[in-house]
């Protein structure tokens, strides 16, 4: 008999997943309109190397050498986003990964002990070492769940850190070239 244990469910992250590409379109449409950046953009949350690219519409380009900076620092913080919003998406995805490994891991554990119920404590030292040794993996599964749940914790919190910082250095940039053009 398998023994019947609850591994995550794929949908709720498929779900998390979802919600969080609509808050990066939101946050996208946000930032392109403060900037005035007009962005090809695919309906994916995360751009590929050959579509990051296409950030920029060059069509517009002035010849301009201070409008050009501006649209280069635009361009170059622009990206920067993406980056720190697909390692958020990337680690993510990695921590379910690991924890949809480790559930599968205790529920192998848990059908090996479950296998053992028919033999009685203290009859069979060599049964009671081995469920004692089944035991101690599954407190070690746990430990493990913890862990990757902790160290996801920190490393989003580190790179949305970095991701609000960038979007302060966003707005310092918009309004300096607010500034120049209200100037010109």
């Amino acid at each position: 008999m398998i023994f019947n244990c609850l591994i995550p469910d794929i949908r709720t992250h498929e779900e998390e997943i979802e919600e969080s590409q609509k808050y990066s379109n939101a946050k996208y449409q946000q930032l392109a309109t403060s900037t005035d950046l007009y962005i090809k953009r695919n309906d994916d949350s995360c751009l590929s190397d050959h579509k990051r690219s296409a950030l920029l519409d060059h069509s517009e380009q002035d010849s301009n050498p201070l409008s050009q900076f501006f649209q280069v620092k635009r361009h170059s913080l622009m990206r920067s986003f993406y980056d720190i919003t697909e390692l958020i998406d990337e680690r993510k995805k990695l921590k379910e990964q690991n924890l949809y490994q480790i559930a599968q891991g205790e529920c192998e554990v848990l059908t090996r002990m479950h296998r053992l119920d028919d033999w009685l404590e203290g009859i069979n030292p060599g049964v009671d070492k081995r469920r004692s040794g089944l035991e101690k993996d599954l407190l070690d599964f746990g430990r493990q769940k913890r862990s990757e749940e902790v160290a996801a914790w920190k490393d989003v919190l580190l790179l949305k850190k970095d991701l609000r910082e960038l979007l302060n250095e966003m707005y310092k940039e918009h309004s300096k070239q607010s500034l120049v053009y209200k100037l010109q």
